[in-house]
């Protein structure tokens, strides 16, 4: 993707081939990645939390029941994490 070429443009639209629309795409999403990964970083660097045994069961256990019943693994990760770092 190191030169997109259009296949058409207006005074409002510009028009490219579809595999460059979705190289621009992913380029943007692996970016957006890296932001929030380089920004969760920063975050869970100030907190150290210790489970007990029976803390890190039940906490892996409550994952796995919500996959069970259908749920996207990012919305667990998430409620895990929103529960680690009490924020909602």
């Amino acid at each position: 993707m190191n030169s997109i070429a259009h296949v058409s443009e207006t005074t409002t639209t510009v028009t490219v081939n579809r595999a460059d629309w979705e190289a621009i795409l992913n380029r943007l999403d692996d970016r957006q990645d890296r932001e929030a990964i380089a920004q969760s970083e920063i975050i869970l660097s100030d907190y150290c939390v210790t489970y007990t045994a029976d803390e890190t069961r039940r906490t892996v256990l409550d994952g796995v029941r919500k996959l069970i019943q259908g749920d996207l693994v990012t919305r667990v990760l998430r409620a895990q994490m929103e529960d680690l770092l009490d924020i909602k």
